[in-house]
């Protein structure tokens, strides 16, 4: 807390100082310099080769063109100014330089022809969940004022960014969070920089840099806090890192191109490449390019460079490209072109496309001697015209991209951007050569419409490790955590303020495409494709959020064997079985997204918690009381908030759930709506789980010729596997319609009664068998027609009681249990072989925080909120129940842990009340409609003029 008050007082503190230099600033500035080349001059002859590490010998599997990437062991050494000696580090100032700089009238005045709008910079986007404008931390704008001009002045500036300490974070330092944050700083010590910026202003401007130097090959690079650089031009210099403690801007009006190794950006740092008021111009690029080569393990043993590793402010904003679309007709061999109903927007002649296959072989019998992997059917194309909704290539298609109905086609995605990551040699690089991107530990994150091409060092084919657990690490050691695109542990404590991952393009990947790792984020209208085990991941599976209209096209894996089956769950290791959405947890809404060309289109899967997921918060859930109170919360017993709209096609399996028991401790179910799997082998498995709606699944099965793809089973249920009701189901091509089985594993007996599926409406079309292991004594099919209008969900409680005792085997809990009548009739409650319990703790903290009654006759009672869902509608419900207390809990005994129970008085129960429920439909609206949370440009109202200033 001490902490936090002192970064928010030294931040209202630095506001003011920088305020009154803004008023000076104003008042004494001098006309801007003219403006930077756009192409760099360094005027030095051909760079120096980068040292080769003497104390390294090469590795005999390392070829010899690989050491140059070793970062450079002789930093620049500035001349001497006469003041003395200079030691040998590598810029080093006179000790006694003044430190008060005067006004500084040297680089581009920020208020210049060449500079953003006022507003362009630090902008988080504006929409639902968003805060106004300072909901995340605002970083001052930069003055020339604070700068220094003198020799004297520059070699101080110098001297304290050389002897600077590491900026502070809010990590315990032995923490992995905190070594994570160690390690990166440690890529970028100031104290080896070879080149310091001490000026705004363009990069290429040589007075913007110590001792007039622009940074050359091998460059080690620093820009101050303070500094506003601008890198304005393109360079084929290749820089070895670049540490941003200040603000690093690329330019949106003309092309620029950065390679380099690495570059971090400290907490305190701010990297923009446009803005969602200045995007980078359409006919502009911005290219970071990184560098190959196997990295120096002396200098890196955790092997986190080669990338960007972004720990402050990240906004980037390219042309607005509408990542995927429909197609309005088929696509088939021989064409040279595909058609839709207008041209998407922001596609351009010479973007990638992909035209997603709508068959899929995926891992087959090879006819011989076993199983291998096929090739998809996907076909990358270059668009060489666009004339109305026809978007036209030149090598005409090679497979036929039918669809089994009128109503439903493929999918066609862009994968070009005007603001691109990549690694240097693309997809010739060696895994462990391949550049990645990581926004850590900070979610003021906006990141829209870029690119991030053959990127990614984390290989999902092999066994992958954390850095930590390896002892002598070596540089092609398969190292987990290093994706094109990871937002990593940017925590989920600020619902309001996510991190935002918008149209972007992730093109080839050895492990994951987009990567949402403890973090709150939405990831909306993005496009990936051929990343091996995974699209799109939720990592540890506490991620919260939103995943809407996002494609995933082809992820290869290493089998078509199930999640449970195919991931090494001991090590964590998860994701590798090629699937389009991988969900570690359950509180991530996915709507209108699509996955083609995979193993399972989406897969939740949440075993190994021992290893690496965690518990969340109850009060990220719109529900917290539905857990009696509990702060922290398995991730399995949180029901999926919404999976809605969603759409598999040439796949395996639309939709895998499977969980490591069925029970969750609350009637709350999980609704899964509206989802459409075509050309599929099964449709969709849920297995040790319980409590689902499965409502509006439309099926179809893959046709006959293809061993491994031929229609299996519309809808199946695995072990442990309860409580679940299918509504509306349109199953069509499969040989079996539903496999209703039945089977408890040793470890959770149950009896058959238990198991109470509820099949409404179903649609079976072309099937051999509309059911399979169906028991009409325990199975109900049910015809909406018959069932009753306007049913109030009630429920009848067996009498509760809490009592002390131990060790008598019913004390300090309270056994929740009765029946529950909604729109589908009476059942048990709780359903399946669940508990609904509340334990000693909850007891505890429900009588301290909401306290206990007395009837007139002097029994003590409190009142317990209990929660649960109608079976056919999904709506929630909530009711008030008494809880007796025996009079042997020694209720306010200071000596005890009753002591701070609270007495509220006495209240008798009336038992002529009307019934207590209270329809909670309203409140939990985002939990059963399926709302993407994400809406563009929403309108203004109708009868208030907006400022002029009021964001779109």
């Amino acid at each position: 807390m001490f902490s936090f008050l002192k970064w928010l007082y030294d931040t209202e503190g630095l506001t003011d100082f920088f305020q009154k230099l803004t008023e000076y600033f104003e008042a004494t500035k001098e006309t801007p310099a003219d403006e930077a080349p756009t192409t760099p001059e360094t005027g030095q002859d051909d760079p120096p080769e980068a040292p080769v590490c003497e104390d390294h010998p090469q590795d005999p599997e390392t070829p010899p063109e690989d050491t140059p990437n070793d970062p450079p062991q002789d930093p620049v050494t500035p001349p001497d100014h006469g003041q003395g000696d200079t030691p040998e580090d590598p810029v080093t100032p006179p000790e006694d330089a003044p430190d008060m700089p005067p006004d500084h009238g040297q680089g581009d005045d920020p208020d210049g022809p060449d500079a953003p709008p006022e507003d362009g910079h630090g902008d988080h986007p504006q929409h639902p969940g968003t805060p106004p404008e300072d909901g995340h931390g605002d970083h001052p704008e930069e003055h020339d004022s604070h700068l220094p001009q003198t020799p004297e002045e520059i070699e101080a500036f110098v001297a304290d960014v050389l002897a600077g300490q590491d900026h502070h974070h809010d990590h315990d330092p032995g923490s992995p969070q905190g070594m994570e944050h160690m390690a990166a700083l440690s890529l970028v010590t100031p104290s080896e920089a070879t080149h310091i910026a001490i000026g705004n202003g363009s990069w290429f401007d040589a007075s913007n840099w110590y001792q007039g130097q622009i940074p050359d090959e091998g460059a080690r690079v620093v820009i101050p806090d303070g500094v506003h650089m601008t890198y304005d031009g393109v360079s084929a210099t290749e820089l070895f890192t670049v540490r941003v403690d200040g603000h690093l801007e690329f330019a949106t009006d003309t092309d620029s191109e950065m390679r380099l190794d690495t570059m971090v950006v400290t907490p305190d740092g701010q990297l923009t490449i446009g803005t969602e008021a200045t995007p980078v111009q359409p006919d502009v690029s911005v290219d970071i390019v990184f560098a190959d080569g196997p990295i120096d393990t002396e200098w890196d043993p955790t092997l986190l460079s080669r990338g960007l590793i972004a720990h402050g402010q990240t906004t980037i904003h390219g042309a607005e490209t509408e990542a995927h679309e429909k197609v309005i007709d088929d696509p088939m061999a021989g064409d040279t072109w595909v058609e839709f109903a207008s041209a998407p927007d922001g596609w351009n002649v010479g973007d990638t496309i992909v035209i997603a296959g709508t068959h899929y072989r995926g891992h087959d019998w090879n006819g011989v001697n076993g199983v291998q992997p096929y090739p998809s059917q996907d076909e990358v194309r270059t668009i060489t015209d666009i004339q109305d909704g026809m978007v036209y290539f030149e090598e005409p298609l090679q497979h036929d991209h039918d669809a089994p109905r009128d109503d439903l086609s493929t999918s066609v995605a862009n994968y070009s951007r005007n603001v691109t990551f990549s690694s240097e040699e693309g997809a010739e690089a060696e895994i462990y050569e391949r550049g990645h991107v990581m926004f850590m530990h900070n979610d003021d994150v906006d990141v829209r419409y870029a690119a991030f091409h053959e990127l990614g060092r984390t290989d999902k084919s092999e066994p992958a490790q954390d850095a930590s657990d390896i002892t002598d690490i070596a540089f092609d050691d398969n190292v987990k955590g290093r994706y094109p695109a990871h937002i990593h542990k940017a925590g989920v404590g600020d619902l309001e303020n996510p991190a935002v991952l918008m149209g972007n393009a992730v093109f080839g990947s050895p492990g994951w495409g987009i990567v949402h790792h403890d973090s709150n984020a939405i990831v909306d209208g993005n496009a990936t494709f051929d990343t091996f085990g995974a699209g799109y991941v939720a990592e540890s599976g506490n991620e919260t959020g939103v995943w809407s209209n996002n494609i995933a096209i082809y992820a290869e894996g290493n089998s078509w064997a199930a999640p449970k089956d195919g991931n090494d769950i001991a090590n964590f290791d998860l994701g590798q079985t090629g699937d389009g959405f991988w969900f570690q947890g359950r509180m991530v809404e996915s709507t209108g997204n699509i996955a083609a060309s995979v193993n399972h289109g989406f897969a939740y899967m949440h075993r190994g918690f021992e290893e690496g997921l965690y518990t969340a918060d109850s009060d990220v859930f719109a529900a917290p009381d539905a857990f009696f109170g509990d702060d922290s919360v398995f991730l399995d017993h949180f029901p999926v908030l919404s999976f809605h709209d969603n759409e598999t096609f040439a796949a395996k399996e639309g939709l895998h759930v499977v969980k490591s028991n069925p029970n969750q401790g609350h009637d709350l179910h999980s609704v899964f709506s509206d989802f459409t799997a075509w050309n599929v082998r099964s449709g969709a498995h849920f297995e040790y789980t319980s409590h689902y709606i499965i409502e509006g699944f439309d099926l179809i099965g893959e046709g006959p010729g293809v061993s491994y793809s031929e229609a299996d089973v519309g809808i199946s249920f695995g072990p442990n596997t309860t409580d679940m009701t299918i509504i509306d189901a349109q199953i069509a091509d499969f040989d079996t319609g539903m496999d209703l089985f039945k089977w408890f594993t040793p470890n959770n007996p149950g009896t058959p009664e238990q198991f109470q599926h509820t099949i409404v409406d179903p649609v079976f079309l072309n099937v051999d068998q509309d059911y399979e292991n169906y028991n009409p004594a325990i199975d109900e099919i049910v015809n909406s027609v018959d069932l009753p209008q306007e049913v109030q969900p009630d429920l009848v409680l067996d009498p509760m009681t809490y009592r002390e005792g131990w060790p008598d085997p019913g004390a300090r809990i309270v056994e929740i249990s009765g029946t529950k009548t909604d729109s589908l009739g009476q059942t048990t409650f709780p359903a399946g072989t669940d508990s609904y319990n509340m334990d000693f703790e909850d007891v505890v903290r429900t009588l301290e925080t909401d306290g206990y009654y007395a009837t007139s006759d002097g029994q003590n009672y409190f009142m317990v909120d209990l929660y649960f869902s109608d079976r056919l509608t999904g709506d929630i419900y909530t009711e008030s129940h008494p809880v007796m207390i025996d009079p042997n809990v020694p209720l306010g005994n200071q000596f005890t842990s009753y002591g701070d129970a609270v007495f509220n008085g006495v209240v008798d129960l009336d038992q002529s009340e009307s019934d207590p429920t209270q329809e909670a439909a309203e409140l939990f609206a985002e939990l059963t409609e399926g709302q993407v949370v994400l809406a563009e440009d929403p309108p203004a109202p109708e009868e208030e003029e907006l400022p002029e200033d009021a964001a779109a």
